[in-house]
């Protein structure tokens, strides 16, 4: 089968438009820089035009400067993240890696950006951000994920979950899945999760419109993650009342990180069960900024935040110091 698939799916660019795409990609492009900075995924970057200009840079003497993009760094073994500080000069972290040659523990950009004072609404709703698992194996990684993740297991973690909020929280709860064009393509290489939960609990509020997370946030008292992603360190960077649940068996996460998600365990933001999680926010539901305003808890968030979802008003004043620096040298 791959004898047979293998001439047939290698990418053009990497034989027919190979040469095509690297002339076009150095007249686009300027002819020679110092440094090049990118949070792009430079292995699933879209623009191949981009990496070809990027590889024939840094073959001149240029400087790579990579950015962590979302979650999972300096938590989970990625694939991703070792194949970037291997062909990179400089990694910019969200905190974690001081001890490391190549990170650079820095603010985020990312996080920073989305702190526009989104406070939790005592009266608002309870949002759940979720997603919906792949039907196929689409990646070997941190994270199990499509055929080998069991798409079944997952829908069984949100019933799970539903099965045990109370009622008042159900009224409350407001289930948000992955929203745009790119979602929108992939539909059917899902589990059909939000069709399967419409059909199971016919009140459950699936949220259809336009409203990105953030608008979303201004009108929730509580937010609730069942995955492994970047949304959980979005809403605790912005510190919004946040509870997480995934199952430790299927998120392996690093040795080093531990301790820090014990901590938020045992302030219970980090659940390992859907029970524990529901259970939870049945007791708090009602005014979740009682628990999260505590200062244990707050301690144990900004501790965590530094090292995983820092942020800072002048993270671009650091930004172009560091890079100035690493242009001189």
């Amino acid at each position: 089968i791959l004898n047979n698939l293998l001439a047939e799916q290698l990418p053009k660019s990497f034989l027919e438009d190979y040469l095509a795409i690297l002339d076009k990609s150095t007249e686009d492009y300027p002819k020679r820089t110092k440094v090049i900075l990118t949070a792009n995924k430079m292995s699933m970057c879209p623009d191949e035009g981009f990496r070809f200009w990027v590889a024939s840079q840094v073959e001149k003497g240029a400087k790579l400067v990579l950015a962590q993009h979302g979650g999972g760094y300096g938590l989970v073994s990625l694939f991703t993240e070792k194949h970037e500080l291997k062909i990179c000069d400089k990694f910019f972290t969200w905190g974690w890696g001081a001890e490391q040659t190549k990170t650079l523990p820095m603010a985020s950009g990312k996080l920073q950006s989305i702190r526009s004072n989104i406070r939790s609404d005592p009266n608002g709703t309870i949002l759940w951000v979720t997603f919906a698992s792949e039907r196929f194996l689409i990646n070997i990684d941190h994270v199990s994920v499509g055929a080998n993740m069991n798409g079944l297991d997952f829908i069984s973690g949100k019933k799970r979950f539903l099965n045990i909020v109370c009622s008042e929280v159900s009224k409350l709860l407001i289930t948000r899945f992955p929203m745009g064009p790119r979602c929108k393509q992939t539909a059917n290489t899902t589990n059909n999760e939000k069709e399967r939960l419409a059909d199971i609990y016919p009140s459950l509020k699936l949220y259809g419109g336009e409203d990105s997370m953030l608008e979303q946030l201004r009108r929730s008292r509580l937010c609730i993650h069942d995955y492994f992603g970047t949304t959980w360190l979005e809403t605790l960077s912005m510190n919004f009342p946040t509870v997480v649940f995934w199952n430790p068996n299927r998120v392996h996460t690093l040795a080093s990180a531990q301790s820090y998600l014990d901590d938020l365990r045992r302030v219970k933001i980090l659940h390992d069960t859907p029970e524990s999680a529901a259970e939870f926010i049945n007791e708090i539901y009602e005014d979740p900024l009682l628990w999260w305003m505590s200062s244990e808890l707050q301690q144990v968030k900004d501790k965590f935040c530094h090292l995983f979802a820092r942020t800072s008003k002048n993270w671009l004043k650091e930004w172009k110091e560091e890079l100035l620096k690493i242009a001189e040298n």
